[in-house]
């Protein structure tokens, strides 16, 4: 798994240093989701910042990745698949304040403007 690709417009990156480089139109976070049916598959969450939409997936062991549900980033979204209330709504909140609370050292500004815009 070297490159993640948005479902929504195939916009696609390099996941290596993805989040502090400031070209990067892909903010990947681990925000601990964890589905009803397979407990121990870590799920992920991107935002692509070309279209605006979120997606959560996950990594194979063979390298690919899987993609599951894909939404616009002001879109009220349940998923009855996921433990927990922050794992069956909207993911957007939470990436931004996992930006916001991690950029002590100022390279996250690049994200931070952009979800400023939005």
């Amino acid at each position: 798994m070297n490159k993640l690709e948005c479902p929504n417009c195939n916009h696609s990156e390099i996941i290596e240093k993805m989040n502090y480089r400031k070209d990067s139109k892909i903010y990947m976070a681990k925000l601990f989701l964890v589905q009803k049916e397979n407990p121990d598959l870590v799920v992920n969450t991107f935002m692509c910042f070309a279209c605006n939409h979120l997606t959560n997936f996950a990594g194979n062991v063979d390298g690919t990745i899987e993609y599951f549900e894909t939404y616009k980033y002001d879109k009220d979204v349940k998923f009855d698949n996921y433990h927990d209330i922050h794992g069956e709504r909207n993911q957007f909140d939470s990436i931004k304040r996992m930006i916001i609370d991690i950029n002590f050292d100022n390279n996250l500004d690049h994200f931070i403007k952009r979800l400023d815009k939005l």
